[in-house]
């Protein structure tokens, strides 16, 4: 009986340690075993390994802090669902066995520092590495077909990344808040989806740190928020097939350049999708019909653009607060949208026939307007539309209306003698038109020679900016602006001519 004891004991004494390191063979699946040696967990067998609802349900969970390294061996075809997240993994060895990666399979494994990926793998799920925050080092495999939502959301010091050609989609969040990110991208990507590189708070560290973005030919459609806030990216040029930008897409970058020319299948260009960015000039290719509310809101520089030959409709407060001395209207616009040019250093502007509808303060506080073309019959006014714009002095109306239906009601002047009837000859009755006529040296466009016109030659001259005045200031007609123009302008003021 004594010896009977003596041998259960001794059972159990080899059994114990066995279990608290994770004992030799333990099954994880019907094809895969593991086995924990000191800080190393090993996964053996072919086959797929088990998927886990939470990392709670792991075999080795209670010793996750411990493991620093996983060795998978080859015959193992899958990662599991939850596999390895919460472990201090650093190291990673992936066989080449091996063809997918299963959901939140690294989720917040903050040591892990490096993964390469396999070319066997096809296949990553949703949160796989999500907050692995000390990642440097990441190489996809060339066989990957998506990016999936949220995949390496705040991996905030993962650096220089290539997005192989495989990839034809990347999904919500994949990579938002990687603060440190230098993404190239390959022909073949289709989908940048909603806040792929976005970045959490707006006092956090830019995300997305490219100064130069090339979007691929492949993508048809950039999402929601995809690259906002990223104060770091610079220039944007965009490619053949892209059909979509999303709201709020560049809101906020750094944004100086910004070239869709490439872009003929462009419909829309999403709300605030530009807003606040430093762009100085841009030309909207000629598909696009809709610019949506706010898009480039806030765009102090912007001082040129042009618009698309078949756009219908600018949304509310699209250009207001931009730097716009001047823009062209298309003649296929219907609407015109709520404070769609507030604030504006707008001269003059011409609302074409097919524009229906001017939306509430449309040209509010354009304190520089001096002339409006509203000859078109059948125009809705919404209240305010010209509020506050000061030195307006020069409207044309339709002849089948009196001055009076818009003095007054929509803050354009009371006084009468600044209404001109235009006939159905198109023709305006005035003997100086502001849309007609140009008087040699009016550099501010107000009709009439002033102290100010030479200032802003002067000005522009000075600043090597003077050639965008050369229509109308070059005055001994040598092709270029001088300092004798200036004297010229000066002498011409001075005699009252």
């Amino acid at each position: 009986m004594i010896k009977k004891v003596f041998a259960v004991i001794l059972v159990l004494t080899m059994v114990v340690p066995l279990t608290v390191w994770g004992m030799s063979g333990a099954k994880v699946s019907a094809a895969t075993s593991y086995s924990v040696i000191g800080n190393t967990l090993m996964i053996t067998g072919t086959g797929p390994m088990t998927n886990y609802a939470n990392a709670v349900d792991t075999p080795w969970y209670d010793e996750r802090e411990t493991i620093t390294n996983i060795v998978i061996n080859s015959g193992v075809t899958s990662i599991g669902k939850n596999a390895f997240a919460g472990t201090n993994v650093i190291l990673i060895e992936i066989p080449d066995t091996v063809t997918s990666i299963g959901e939140r399979a690294f989720y917040q494994c903050h040591q892990l520092a490096s993964v390469t990926m396999p070319n066997s793998i096809t296949q990553i799920g949703i949160e796989a590495f999500w907050d692995c925050s000390s990642m440097e080092s990441l190489t996809l495999s060339n066989k990957l077909e998506e990016i999936p939502n949220l995949a390496f959301t705040r991996c905030s010091s993962l650096t220089n990344i290539t997005i192989p050609g495989s990839v034809k989609t990347i999904g919500y969040r994949a990579f938002a808040n990687c603060k440190k990110l230098s993404v190239t991208f390959s022909d073949g990507l289709e989908v940048i989806g909603d806040e792929a590189f976005f970045k959490d708070y707006p006092t956090a560290p830019i995300g997305y740190t490219n100064s130069t973005l090339r979007i691929p030919d492949s993508v048809k459609s950039i999402g929601a928020n995809a690259f906002a806030d990223n104060k770091g990216l610079k220039t944007l040029t965009t490619g053949t097939n892209l059909v979509t930008i999303g709201d709020e897409a560049f809101r906020q970058c750094g944004l100086t350049a910004i070239n869709l020319s490439r872009s003929q299948k462009l419909d829309k260009i999403g709300t605030k999708a530009f807003m606040m960015t430093s762009v100085t000039s841009m030309v909207i290719p000629d598909s696009v019909t809709l610019v949506g509310e706010s898009a480039f809101q806030q765009c102090g520089s912007l001082s040129t653009v042009k618009l698309p030959a078949n756009l219908k409709e600018i949304g509310d407060y699209a250009f207001v607060t931009t730097a716009l001395e001047q823009v062209e209207i298309p003649e296929k616009v219907e609407k015109i949208g709520g404070r769609a040019f507030g604030g504006t250093p707008l001269r003059k502007i011409v609302i074409p026939h097919s524009v229906t509808s001017l939306g509430r303060f449309a040209f509010e506080n354009c304190t520089s307007l001096i002339a409006v073309d509203i000859s078109g019959f059948g125009l809705t006014f919404n209240t305010g539309v010209f509020d506050n714009c000061s030195s307006l002095n020069h409207v044309h109306i339709p002849k089948e209306l009196p001055p009076s239906y818009y003095a007054g009601k929509y803050h354009l002047p009371e006084d009468t003698s600044c209404y001109f009837q235009i006939g159905s000859d198109g023709n305006c009755p005035a003997v100086y038109c502001p849309f007609r006529d140009k008087i040699a040296g009016d550099v501010n466009d107000d009709g009439k020679l002033n102290n100010t016109d030479i200032i802003l030659l002067g000005r522009a001259y000075m600043a090597g900016d003077g050639a965008k005045y050369l229509s109308v200031a070059d005055m001994n007609n040598d092709g270029r602006i001088t300092n004798a123009d200036i004297i010229l302008l000066g002498r011409l003021y001075m005699n009252g001519k």
